[in-house]
């Protein structure tokens, strides 16, 4: 269109959006972005990351699976009953059952060392060749060998018992050789016929002071059996406890010297005769 202003002619061009054909305006750069597609009029919004899915993965790995459910993660020593193909011996145990623990760790509670020749623990005595430095005499023996057995325990089968002041199994006497009491143990005090003595039935004697609680025979301590001398109830055995007039043990049986009944088994002590009858 024109128009005359004056003397001078203007030429107006009109742009505008209802002209057919005309192009829309080109969009601003800032707006590309909001669009989707430039220039095409319509506005989309950007779809949002969303990492709720890996973080949860990512939670799953560094908690290294779930304790209790009888799977062995990254993590754990063991759940359950798996334990990896581990045992006391592996964990440096000589025996036992190696358990998993409410907490995923071994529990080696009734694993054993005993064996490994070490004492390492306060219920040991001693482990295989292991004593301590123990010895015979240390545990009331006079000579031998110490020894540990299979469940660490001290073994004195190889001690020898003669001269510990106690009359053994197998042994007649206890003592050593000597000259006189005061070469004699408290164990064994008494010196009679070149060796240390208790005194103890059967001990040799040349005195009753030799013998404490029982009587000195022609040559021995007396035990109080039938036969034995005494001097009262009190020197006896139980298997012949009656000490009657001619100062010997008795049980009692028929033909036994008697004073009273009480002295007989049947309980009938024949006062003509003083002998125990039916």
């Amino acid at each position: 269109m024109t128009r005359r202003h004056g003397g001078t002619t203007w030429l107006v061009v009109l742009l505008g959006t209802g002209c057919v054909g005309a192009p829309n305006p080109p969009a601003a750069l800032g707006d590309e972005a909001s669009t989707g597609t430039a220039g095409s009029g319509m506005e989309t919004s950007a779809p949002a990351e969303t990492t709720e899915g890996a973080d949860t993965a990512s939670d799953a790995e560094s908690d290294g699976g779930v304790c209790g459910d009888g799977i062995l993660d990254p993590g754990e020593s063991c759940d359950g009953s798996d334990l990896g193909a581990q045992t006391c011996a592996s964990q440096g145990y000589v025996a036992g059952p190696l358990v998993c623990a409410p907490s995923c760790t071994f529990d080696t509670t009734h694993c054993l060392r005993c064996g490994n020749d070490i004492v390492d623990s306060d219920d040991e005595e001693c482990d295989g060749s292991d004593i301590q430095g123990g010895t015979c005499m240390e545990h009331g023996f006079a000579s031998g060998v110490l020894a540990c057995d299979s469940s660490c325990r001290l073994d004195t089968s190889g001690c020898d018992p003669c001269g510990n002041g106690e009359v053994d199994p197998g042994e007649d006497c206890e003592g050593h050789a000597c000259l006189d009491d005061g070469e004699c143990d408290p164990g064994a005090p008494f010196c009679v016929a070149g060796a240390c003595h208790d005194g103890s039935a059967g001990d040799p004697c040349t005195s009753d002071a030799q013998c404490p609680t029982l009587l000195c025979g022609p040559s021995s301590c007396q035990g109080g059996s039938e036969g034995d001398p005494c001097r009262g109830s009190e020197d006896c055995s139980d298997a012949a406890p009656y000490c009657p007039l001619d100062g010997q043990c008795h049980d009692g049986s028929t033909g036994d010297p008697c004073t009273d009944d009480s002295q007989c088994a049947s309980g009938n002590c024949s006062a003509a005769f003083m002998l125990c009858v039916f």
